[in-house]
């Protein structure tokens, strides 16, 4: 839930997603909303630093999302 939250919280909870297990499926599905998230921003302007600063945390996220994902589809 504090993915939801806003600045430090929220950039903290993404932290800890990422230092989960690979084999999490708490890390898994939190990854890809976070995913999903990422795409959204990329369309959306940013209209400050926290925005900037969140798309900077959840972009981490998406690469170890995008790099699991693309594991899979190469099995």
């Amino acid at each position: 839930m504090r993915l939801f939250g806003r600045g430090a919280v929220q950039g903290t909870a993404v932290k800890e997603v990422l230092s989960l297990e690979k084999n999490d499926n708490q890390r898994n599905e939190a990854l890809r909303l976070l995913s999903t998230w990422q795409i959204s921003i990329d369309v959306a302007p940013q209209s400050g630093f926290e925005d900037l600063e969140f798309k900077m945390i959840v972009s981490k996220a998406y690469q170890e999302w995008e790099e699991a994902t693309k594991g899979l589809t190469k099995n």
